[in-house]
C-alpha cells in the first residue's frame, strides 16, 4: 500500500541501545522576542539567552522555515508548550497557558514568555517522514527540511528528512539508521513518504562544540 504523506516533524521512538524512550525532556525558554512560531515536533538549537527565575537556557528554531538544513548541531525535539503560571509562591512554569488552555503551538508574535519541553539527549532515536528513500541511503546522512508552519486544525512540525539528498557529509544534522517495519511504512524503493529512524548527526551536547 502506498504511504500517505503525513509529516509530524521528529517523534522519539527508543534509545539508542534500542530500549523504549522514557519520556524524559528538559525544559527550556522562548522569550517573547524570538520571531519563530513553534509546533510539537519542532528542532531547535541553544540561544544566547535564558531565564534566570527558573535556570532555563534559551532554544530558537534550527534551520530556516521552507528550507533544508544541511549543517549545524541541534540542541533536540520539542515534545511540550507552555509559559509562566501566576502561583501564590510567585510565576511558576506550567505545560498549559492560562490565558489559553487549547494551547497547542506557539506563536511567530508573543505577548509573553514562553518554555518548551526539548528531548535534548543525543542517544534518542526519533521516526520521521522522508521524501523519498532507498535502501542505500541508510546509514548516510540527510538534511532536515525545516518546513512552513502549519495550517489550523493541524498543530504538529510539517519537517521532514530528505532522504532523497541522502549523502555521507559528515556535516549533515541526521543520520539515517533504520526504519519502522510496519504494515502502514511501504519501504520499497524510492519508498515515497515513507517513515524512517534518525539520530541527530551534529548535537550540541555531543562532543566538543563551541557555545552560543
Amino acid at each position: 500500500m502506498a504511504n500517505t504523506s503525513t509529516p509530524f516533524g521528529l517523534k522519539p521512538v527508543k534509545q539508542l541501545d534500542g530500549s523504549a524512550w522514557n519520556g524524559a525532556a528538559n525544559l527550556y525558554y522562548i522569550p517573547q522576542a524570538d520571531a519563530f512560531a513553534y509546533f510539537i515536533g519542532d528542532v531547535v538549537r541553544t540561544s544566547a539567552d535564558g531565564n534566570l527565575l527558573n535556570g532555563a537556557s534559551a532554544v530558537t528554531l534550527f534551520g530556516t522555515r521552507n528550507a533544508a538544513a544541511v549543517a549545524g548541531a541541534a540542541r533536540g525535539v520539542v515534545v511540550g508548550i507552555g509559559t509562566a503560571v501566576a502561583t501564590p509562591q510567585g510565576a511558576q512554569v506550567g505545560n498549559f497557558d492560562p490565558d489559553n488552555l487549547s494551547l497547542v503551538s506557539i506563536p511567530a508574535v508573543k505577548t509573553k514568555d514562553y518554555y518548551v519541553w526539548v528531548v535534548d539527549s543525543p542517544d534518542v532515536i526519533f521516526e520521521v517522514q522522508t521524501d523519498t528513500i532507498a535502501n542505500t541511503a541508510f546509514n548516510k546522512n540527510a538534511p532536515l527540511f525545516v518546513a512552513l508552519a502549519p495550517t489550523a486544525p493541524q498543530n504538529q512540525s510539517l519537517s521532514f528528512a530528505q532522504g532523497s539528498a541522502a549523502n555521507t557529509t559528515q556535516t549533515l544534522p541526521l543520520k539515517i539508521i533504520g526504519a519502522p517495519l510496519r504494515m502502514d511504512n511501504e519501504l520499497v524503493s524510492p519508498g515515497t513518504f515513507a517513515k524512517v529512524w534518525v539520530r541527530f548527526n551534529q548535537h550540541e551536547l555531543f562532543g566538543n562544540t563551541a557555545g552560543v
